[in-house]
């Protein structure tokens, strides 16, 4: 009953992690997202700014000579003086000067910056006007563009704020020439850039918004699982106490001994209809975690970072591992329940124990082990394919398992009307004491080095897979030196065999 108690909180603990470790990648994904979108609404605003500022300076140049009334804000540009007709006056007396594509762009961007709190400014490696001389972050972006990118942009601090900052090239045209023609541009060069500059103070908070009603969404939802998974374990635990109470009754009233006994072992056959009633309820969501986990690992949602990549990766790992224990408890329950659909047909055993080999070399070479097989040319069997797979599967992972150094041999052979795989390794034995455990259920052998890893089901699925086929598992060891399982199957399985 202790150790039923310790495995339901195992159960427990295990589907909690899961459950919050899927809602913590969840919410880090989502926030990841946020983020992402809020710097590309940000570059497209800069965007935005900037073809604005291209498409009125191309006007300017368009027309050569755009003339504007000279005020206290706008006097004559000092860099036009030697253009003819810099300044003229109009029949009624005012006078006009001048305003070139550069002088447009400035004035621009001063009301910009007053009004929207938005930067801009025209620069160039070669300036005319020392204030248009680049700053270090410009300095780069110019030197990309030599290199043949097209727009460079960042989140950068200025005077304490963050703002996106962006830039493209500017392409000398024919207009341009009027001014810049003395520098030595010719038509199609690039004389510098504009840098654009969108406050980011408002879009974080924005952002910020949707991270905090995307965080009270996701521990709703995780509380709610979380509630679920509190009220399954007190029903489990509940039918475990009246299953206490029961054999308490029994060890108190002999006389009802054979009657109590029929009716725990009615509990067990429902208790295992159960849980193989459950095989899709509980491997469905474990399969979409790890095939929803696998594809953004394969960069299919979007890039993922180095340590993104490590935590799905830890994710996926333990939801295989949850479902491996799953399956084999699951696997264990339909037969006793009588609930096992086998799917006989005919296949080519030779093939596939060289599958099982080649699954494993790869965990027997990082162990230092070699691993031989020795087959015939041909054997085909008429059996449960998935069923034969797993028993052989279970000998090759077990023999990994406990061989520190050595070796693994496989051998298949036709004796008779029957197929023999055998899988002997040189780990570290058994003693024969403990031979008769091997195949119960749950049943973990230790030795002085170790204690037996893993559930402590495989064998015992084994045999109760060997049975069903008609066939069935013998096992030799030595301790010390090493041991051998053997599986023999019938050739052609027999409905009425058991």
């Amino acid at each position: 009953m202790k150790e039923q108690f310790f495995q339901l909180k195992s159960y427990v603990l295990i589907l909690a992690v899961v459950w919050t470790i899927i809602f913590a990648v969840s919410l880090a994904w989502n926030v990841l997202q946020v983020k992402q979108k809020t710097l590309e609404a940000a570059r497209i605003q800069a965007r935005t700014v900037h073809a604005k500022d291209v498409i009125y300076r191309r006007w300017n140049a368009i027309y050569g000579e755009v003339y504007v009334p000279v005020t206290k804000k706008t006097q004559p540009n000092p860099y036009l003086s030697g253009i003819p007709e810099r300044d003229i006056t109009t029949p009624s007396g005012r006078t006009l000067t001048l305003m070139n594509p550069a002088y447009m762009t400035r004035q621009v961007h001063e009301l910009a910056k007053e009004e929207y709190g938005v930067l801009g400014h025209i620069t160039s490696l070669n300036p005319i006007r020392p204030q248009n001389a680049p700053d270090p972050w410009e300095i780069k972006a110019l030197e990309e563009f030599e290199r043949g990118p097209i727009e460079v942009s960042s989140v950068e601090k200025i005077e304490g704020k963050e703002f996106m900052r962006l830039m493209r090239p500017l392409i000398t045209e024919r207009g341009c020439l009027k001014c810049h023609a003395a520098q030595g541009y010719e038509e199609g060069d690039i004389r510098g850039g504009i840098s654009v500059a969108i406050p980011m103070e408002s879009l974080w908070a924005i952002a910020g918004t949707q991270t905090l009603a995307m965080s009270v969404a996701h521990g709703l939802l995780w509380m709610v699982g979380m509630g679920g998974i509190g009220l399954w374990t007190l029903g489990i635990r509940r039918r475990e106490s009246e299953r206490r109470r029961a054999e308490q009754a029994i060890r108190k009233y002999d006389r009802e001994l054979a009657q109590a006994n029929a009716q725990l072992q009615e509990l067990d056959r429902l208790k295992s209809m159960f849980i193989a009633s459950m095989s899709h309820e509980l491997r469905t969501p474990l399969n979409s975690i790890i095939g929803f986990t696998g594809i953004i690992l394969q960069g299919m949602s979007g890039e993922v970072t180095a340590e993104q990549r490590k935590q799905l990766t830890m994710v996926k790992t333990s939801a295989a591992h949850l479902l491996a224990l799953i399956n084999d408890v699951i696997d264990v329950s339909k037969i006793e329940a009588c609930k096992v659909e086998l799917d006989i047909e005919q296949f080519d055993l030779v093939a596939l124990v060289q599958e099982v080999k080649k699954s494993f070399e790869t965990t027997a070479d990082e162990q230092g082990l070699k691993i031989t097989l020795e087959v015939p040319e041909r054997l085909t069997v008429k059996s449960d394919e998935r069923r034969t797979k797993q028993v052989i599967i279970n000998f090759v992972s077990n023999a990994i398992k406990f061989t520190d150094e050595g070796r693994i041999d496989i051998k298949l052979a036709k004796r008779d009307d029957e197929a023999e795989v055998s899988v002997a390794d040189t780990g570290i034995g058994i003693k024969k004491e403990d031979i008769n455990k091997l195949f119960q259920a749950f049943g973990r052998i230790t030795t002085e080095n170790r204690l037996a890893e893993g559930s402590g089901l495989g064998l015992y699925l084994s045999k109760k897979i060997a049975d069903l086929l008609g066939g069935e598992i013998k096992a030799e060891s030595e301790f010390a030196r090493g041991s051998v399982f053997t599986f023999i199957l019938p050739l052609k399985h027999q409905e009425s065999k058991k």
